[in-house]
């Protein structure tokens, strides 16, 4: 995904970052005995779960990733990569094989449902049902196509030299060169418009800083009960307002 990006700009992402893959993609316990990891050669894998739950599990790892990517394949350009997805789109660019592959993951089941059709052990559902919880939501009410992030992560785990903080520097390093112009800890008042169309921001220093597009990357309810302006309020429905507040993260620390 990144690698497109820099594409699209002109530029390669190994100009920029340096790249190593994981060989293990993800470490669990839930004891000092119990241990699973999951490696970036799938076969390792398999045969990691077989020593860890037995051969029946391991078999059912083996027809969940293969379904996986079957889900992937089948969503990946009509849905994950679409500017504006929708069911009508999906269904058109699937095609035969794609939507054999949708039909087979009912969108009326749950992840956790869907779960229980591969593993019988408890330890196992649990841990793939952490695709779910990688968005914030729950196993027990997420659809089941979550779990085609099982072929995401498949596909292979990558550590970035020098830290995640390397990429974020890189594509402002990016940015910058193609002509843009970041400017940090500078507080947004208020949205602007004119004309039925967004002017510009103006800032807690009182300047307007004029633009024909404006991006806002935080929670849409704060648009909804006017925290920039009234102008960016209307450009919302008005029951995203009336919308209770969720929490997007609980954490205990024991």
């Amino acid at each position: 995904m990144f690698a497109d990006i820099f594409a699209r700009a002109g530029a390669r992402l190994e100009d920029y970052l340096t790249l190593h893959p994981a060989d293990i993609l993800a470490r669990h316990a839930w004891s000092a005995e119990e241990r699973l990891d999951l490696f970036a050669a799938r076969e390792r894998t398999i045969d990691a779960i077989g020593a860890f739950a037995g051969a029946a599990e391991a078999a059912g790892y083996r027809r969940f990733i293969a379904d996986a990517g079957r889900l992937y394949a089948a969503l990946d350009a009509s849905f994950l990569r679409a500017g504006q997805p929708s069911l009508l789109g999906v269904l058109r660019r699937a095609g035969p094989g794609g939507l054999r592959a949708l039909a087979g993951v009912s969108r009326f089941r749950t992840l956790w449902q869907a779960l229980e059709t591969y593993f019988r052990d408890p330890r196992l559902r649990q841990l793939f049902g952490r695709y779910a919880t990688y968005c914030g939501a729950s196993p027990f009410l997420a659809p089941a196509t979550l779990m085609l992030i099982a072929h995401v992560e498949q596909e292979g785990v990558w550590l970035v030299e020098g830290g995640m903080y390397r990429l974020a520097t890189a594509l402002a390093g990016l940015a910058t060169a193609r002509g843009a112009i970041i400017r940090y800890e500078s507080e947004v008042t208020s949205i602007d418009a004119a004309g039925g169309r967004v002017a510009g921001v103006t800032l807690a220093s009182g300047e307007v800083v004029a633009a024909n597009a404006v991006i806002v990357n935080a929670d849409s309810r704060a648009l909804a009960i006017g925290l920039f302006g009234p102008a960016a309020r209307a450009a919302l429905p008005r029951q995203c307002a009336r919308a209770p507040a969720s929490l997007s993260a609980i954490t205990w620390a024991m």
